[in-house]
């Protein structure tokens, strides 16, 4: 039904650059590009919390853990599309190069076998490892974190490392289809060349060991999404879009 549909329609609009390309690319017949158009997702998403400080206080007495340690969030359902496994496997891995840290995953289950084999990884980390399952709001504890890591195997854009970079955290996500029009080679965000623990754990050495460069990459990125992925600029562009459409018809009297 789907390819029946793009056959059928009169344009087709995109998510992000990377995965109109990705997905014109798997199609096993020719769609002219001018019969498409990117539009971003418009991102509502209003910095109104306290600043890292103050918020390292206050959940650091929530969770029980020290405010000092370095603070590694993931938003996102517990998936293997998600990477959580190499994820876990990775800090593991990072705390046995004896960094104090502790990492939050932020999401419900999506699949109950994966998240058994994720639980039994999360082991190794000695209570390291919080599940935290679906919050209604996770922006604090996501701005009170030292890395965001989004180590997606798929995305059309990816929504939540979007948010994480609205609030100027230091972010490291791989960078499929979808996800480069947010890293854009490295530029706003530490690459993972691949989901496997191995690269995972690069990044997370990467961004501890340099945190004045870490902290640099989440403020250029918060410029880039506060400047490129309001709101109002995606409700313009369709705006814009809907216009050219309305131009070509005829409305009959």
């Amino acid at each position: 039904w789907d390819n029946w549909a793009l056959l059928k329609v009169d344009h087709i609009c995109f998510v992000s650059y990377g995965y109109r390309e990705a997905f014109l690319r798997s199609l096993p017949y020719s769609v002219s590009v001018e019969k498409t158009s990117v539009i971003w997702p418009g991102l509502y998403i209003g910095d109104r919390y306290p600043s890292k400080e103050e918020l390292r206080w206050i959940l650091s007495e929530r969770y029980k853990i020290p405010k000092e340690t370095f603070w590694v969030s993931s938003l996102g359902g517990i998936s293997e599309r998600k990477g959580t496994l190499e994820l876990v496997k990775a800090f593991s891995l990072f705390l046995r190069e004896g960094v104090d840290a502790y990492l939050f995953l932020v999401g419900p289950v999506r699949e109950e076998s994966y998240f058994r084999k994720v639980k039994e990884a999360s082991l190794e980390a000695a209570g390291r490892v919080k599940f935290l399952g679906y919050l209604k709001d996770p922006y604090p504890l996501i701005k009170a974190s030292d890395l965001f890591v989004f180590p997606s195997r798929s995305e059309g854009l990816g929504s939540a490392l979007m948010e994480a970079m609205a609030l100027g955290v230091p972010c490291a996500s791989t960078n499929v289809e979808g996800l480069r029009d947010l890293v854009c080679g490295g530029k706003y965000a530490i690459i993972i060349k691949e989901v496997s623990s191995e690269e995972i754990l690069k990044a997370l050495k990467e961004a501890f060991e340099n945190p004045d460069r870490s902290c640099k990459i989440g403020y250029l990125a918060r410029e880039r999404i506060v400047r490129d992925f309001s709101f109002a600029k995606t409700v313009e562009e369709y705006e814009k879009l809907y216009s050219q459409f309305i131009k070509n018809f005829s409305f009959l009297p």
